[in-house]
Order: C-alpha cells, then structure tokens, then sequence
C-alpha cells in the first residue's frame, strides 16, 4: 500500500457465519482510538453475496491459545 501498511483482508460470503464475527470485529476495530494496541481497520468492502474486512497486517506469530501456552494468559 502507499502508505506503508501491508492488508490483511478476511472476506466470506454473507450466508457464512464468519462474516457476522468479521463484520462485528471492524464495528469494534473502528471504535477504537487512534494509537489504541489493535491493527487499525483500512477498510470494509462488499461486493455480490461477500463481505471483506481489511486491517493493516500486524508482524508477528500467531498466539498460541492452547491451555498451557503463556500467550493464553496476556491481556
């Protein structure tokens, strides 16, 4: 992108119940302040049947959520 940030895009057709918890996440990323520790949201998109979300893509590992994994217990 232009500006530097890289997009992480998540699109799902509407029917699927992916683009509720999609669509409900950018309503919670766009209320957040600017400077607030969450990718900022560049974006909701629809087109047919789909919806996509575009955030700025954060660098870094996927957490480890299991029960014994220490990134369960950040907040």
């Amino acid at each position: 992108m232009v500006d530097g940030k890289r997009p992480f895009v998540k699109a799902a057709p509407d029917d699927d119940p992916l683009t509720v918890a999609n669509l409900h996440e950018a309503a919670v990323l766009g209320s957040l302040p600017p400077g607030a520790p969450a990718p900022d949201l560049l974006g909701i998109h629809r087109v047919a049947d789909w919806a996509a979300v575009v955030i700025a893509h954060l660098d870094g590992p996927h957490p480890d959520l299991s029960p014994a994994s220490g990134d369960a217990e950040q907040t």
